[in-house]
């Protein structure tokens, strides 16, 4: 059992009690010591649950039946969906610089989309990628722009009901970088009340490369996430 009183409740009962007037070297360092012990108590059961979900995908204490097999699936996927949370809420709120290389935007756009397909599959949601027939060599962090495509692709996945559709588009517009999921769920209204953390981290790496995030009309009928980036390469 997780002990009732952790360090990460420690520090919380701290800095609610008024840590900005201890001996410390301002409000963010109260904050950054927070967030490492939030991180930490985090990663610690995750990291098992995700340990054990896969020693069971493996039957590794026995055989599993079809249903337990598919139940052992979804405790790894949602362990994984809330570790990636935890990394994204990290760099969010103390963002590290990462070395900027020269790739092919539409390969890591078509890769992110693969990795997002069994979460779209178990929404019931199809999900496609419309990219150009010449690569794009963009000029940024590889990370960032992962992790711009699967939180807008969740944010879609989110808001699209069951037997709906995403259309994930790449393109080249002169110097910038086109990055836009289109999906057939309610609409702008929808799209506008979901910008929780996800979005919150989607704009945050727009800033830091110098682009833009904007939500308008999907061709298909619900909401469209529009990234602009000013990164492609010798343009």
């Amino acid at each position: 059992m997780w002990p009732r009183r952790t360090a990460l409740a420690t520090s919380l009962l701290f800095w609610r009690g008024g840590a900005h007037s201890c001996d410390v070297t301002g409000p963010s360092s109260a904050s950054d010591l927070i967030l490492a012990e939030l991180a930490h108590e985090l990663r610690t059961p995750l990291g098992a649950i995700i340990g054990f979900a896969d020693a069971m995908r493996e039957e590794a204490f026995g055989p599993l039946n079809t249903r337990y097999g598919e139940c052992a699936q979804a405790i790894h996927d949602a362990g994984a969906h809330l570790l990636a949370m935890v990394e994204d809420l990290t760099s969010l709120a103390r963002p590290k610089p990462a070395p900027y290389e020269t790739f092919d935007a539409m390969e890591a756009t078509r890769r992110t989309v693969a990795l997002m397909a069994g979460a779209a599959g178990g929404a019931g949601v199809a999900l496609a990628c419309l990219e150009p027939a010449t690569r794009i060599e963009v000029l940024a962090q590889p990370v960032a722009i992962r992790r711009i495509l699967i939180n807008l692709i969740a944010n879609a996945i989110a808001a699209t009901p069951r037997g709906g559709r995403i259309d994930v588009v790449v393109a080249a517009d002169g110097a910038d970088l086109v990055l836009a999921v289109n999906d057939s769920g309610p609409g702008l209204a929808v799209a506008s009340k979901g910008r929780g953390l996800g979005l919150a981290l989607v704009e945050a790496l727009c800033t830091t490369l110098g682009g833009t995030l904007a939500i308008g009309h999907s061709p298909v009928g619900g909401a469209a996430l529009l990234v602009r980036l000013p990164i492609v390469a010798g343009v």
